[in-house]
């Protein structure tokens, strides 16, 4: 499966990287994902310019007004609370490639 992380910190874009990579996901810039990670506030990137691709949001504190241009249009979203754990980070990926809905996760 191919995910595109949008991360704005290279530490954590560095980690999650390490974690998706370890679930046999392949993490790059495709054009044309099967899922879209974004963790908010993503500070230097745009929702016009990303896939619209189903996505996964990671939230920090209050990011509700960040969210909307985020999930506009998606065909799909979920969104995280931060810190998210890896097992959860992972299940809410394939959910959403999956075009189950959150309720319908079994994980």
């Amino acid at each position: 499966m191919r995910v595109r992380l949008i991360e704005t910190d290279p530490a954590h874009a560095a980690s999650l990287r390490a974690v998706l990579r370890r679930a046999g996901l392949l993490v790059d810039e495709d054009p044309e994902p099967d899922v879209l990670v974004v963790a908010l506030p993503a500070a230097s990137a745009s929702p016009s310019q990303a896939p619209c691709a189903p996505i996964v949001l990671l939230l920090g504190s209050d990011c509700s007004d960040e969210l909307r241009p985020w999930i506009a249009g998606r065909p799909r979203w979920i969104s995280l609370s931060k810190p998210t754990r890896p097992r959860a980070l992972l299940a809410a990926i394939r959910t959403a490639a999956s075009g189950l809905s959150p309720d319908s996760s079994t994980d």
